[in-house]
């Protein structure tokens, strides 16, 4: 049984809503700590932080990114 068929019909919006907007926000929030990442880990910013420092940066970007592609899955799934 696929898990779209166990989700009453009318949460099937707001569900697929809410995984677009976890979509967007992760993407949104993944470049952003990407970029801040890369601009650490290159000394452009001015910021004292070691290359370990920035590589967590980079981490929780790849985070963000990887929550905002299962919220995109999530939509692909829920959507009419």
């Amino acid at each position: 049984m696929r898990v779209r068929q166990s989700v009453p019909e009318q949460l099937l919006t707001p569900i697929s809503l809410v995984s677009l907007g976890v979509t967007v926000t992760g993407a949104v929030l993944g470049y952003i700590f990407l970029m801040l990442a890369f601009t650490l880990y290159l000394g452009l910013n001015g910021l004292p932080l070691t290359d370990t420092q920035s590589l967590l940066v980079a981490g929780t970007g790849v985070a963000c990114l990887a929550a905002g592609y299962g919220g995109w899955r999530a939509f692909l799934a829920f959507a009419k």
